[in-house]
Parts: C-alpha cells; structure tokens; sequence
C-alpha cells in the first residue's frame, strides 16, 4: 500500500516598504502528501518440476546359432564312388530309393551281394547302352521303384555325376527255357533276341540306361528304360 507522508512547506510571503515602516509578514503553511513505496511484497517462486530422463537399456539380443549344414547325400555317395585310374562308370543314385556300387562283366557275373549291381559289357560295347543287371532278391527289387518321372544319378569315378530321367518301366513273362516271353498282360510273343534288340541297342554315346531284374521265382523279366538328361 502507499502511504502519505506529509512535508510542510513554509512559503514566507514579505512585503517590504521603503518607508521603513512595519513589514507586513506573510507566512503559509502548505501540507503536500507525497506517496511512498511501502515494502514491495516479493512473489514466491514456485519451483518447477525438472523432468527426469532415464536411459533403460535395450534388452540384450540373444544370438541364435545357425544350424548346421547336412550334408547332402548325393555328394557323400559320390565321395565313395570315387576312385584312381582312368574314368569309367563307378556308381547309381537315387535319392531315397537306392545307392549302388557297380562292375563291369558279363551277364553270368550278376553280384550276389547287397549294395553292388553288374554293368553288362554287351550292350555297353554293342549298343551304347548303359545295361544294369541286379538279382530281384537283392538290390534288383528296388528297381520296381524307379517310376516315371525318377532321376538316377549316374557316377564316375573321377566323380563326375550324369542324370538319367526314368521314362517307362515294362514286365515280361516267361514262357520256357527264357527263350519266349510275352508282356504281362498279355500280347504277342517275342524271342530273347527280341528283347535284348529292344532294350540293350539302340542308343546314342550312352544316352540310353536299362535295369533288368527278374520277376519273383523266375516268372519274367522286368526292366526299367531311362534317358540322359542333357
């Protein structure tokens, strides 16, 4: 609040004469408030609120080991088939179905062993057909699973690796002696010689490969037809 504060002004008002007779004498009082600043109230501060950051660290990322790479089968088979000396035909493949080591020979050298398949050298000479004979009770009986449409891998020994694209499968009964056969299900009769014309000639720089297996008891023949795939 402002205060008044009161000074008194004396204004002395003199008239002098030049007679020398009394000076008339004036004197007035004046009050003048003059306004004072009381004590100036100082405003409370309030304190404001500081904002506090706090850093939360990134939880940390677990690494996830990566898995180990199979190895393919394909590729270790063909470790296997590997061998020195000069290239020539060493192993069959089929993923899934079978893997087997092969030799050269005629066709009374038929192993009698699993994991082993005989490379006939007729039609392998006379024809350029890759011919693949195997006993039924042995790995022939995984020939009836080479379909159409089946890839077989055939290896080298320098382990070089050519693909065969199975196109027809085919059954042939026998009729006596293996010396007349008829198809399965019925048809004209045909001569060995028939067959081995049919089957194990005809092909082209080896574009061609025949697996022949028995049919169960000596009742037939069975023989599966594939071509390379260029």
């Amino acid at each position: 609040m402002l205060l008044k504060r009161y000074l008194i002004l004396s204004l002395v008002l003199m008239f002098v004469s030049g007679c020398g007779s009394n000076v008339p004498f004036v004197t007035a009082t004046v009050l003048i408030s003059q306004p004072t600043l009381t004590d100036t109230k100082v405003p409370t501060v309030v304190p404001t609120a500081t904002l506090t950051v706090t850093n939360t660290p990134n939880p940390t990322a677990t690494e996830t080991p990566l898995p180990t790479a199979t190895p393919d089968p394909l590729n270790v088979f063909v470790d296997e088939c590997k061998a020195p000396g000069s290239v020539d035909i060493s192993c069959i493949y089929v993923e899934g179905i079978l893997k087997i080591h092969l030799r050269r020979g005629d066709a009374d050298a038929v192993p009698n062993s699993l994991g082993w398949a005989l490379v006939w050298n007729g039609p392998w000479s006379e024809g350029q057909v890759v011919g693949i004979l195997a006993h039924d009770g042995l790995e022939g009986q995984k020939f009836y699973q080479l379909h159409s449409g089946v890839i077989i891998y055939l290896i080298r020994t320098d382990g070089s690796v050519e693909k065969y694209l199975v196109q027809e499968q085919a059954e042939w009964r026998n009729l006596g002696n293996w010396l007349r056969f008829e198809p399965w299900n019925g048809g004209p009769e045909v001569s060995d010689v028939y067959l081995v014309n049919k089957y194990f000639r005809g092909g082209n720089n080896f574009d061609k490969m025949v697996l022949q297996t028995c049919v169960g008891n000596d009742t037939g023949i069975f023989f599966v037809t594939a071509y390379r795939v260029k």
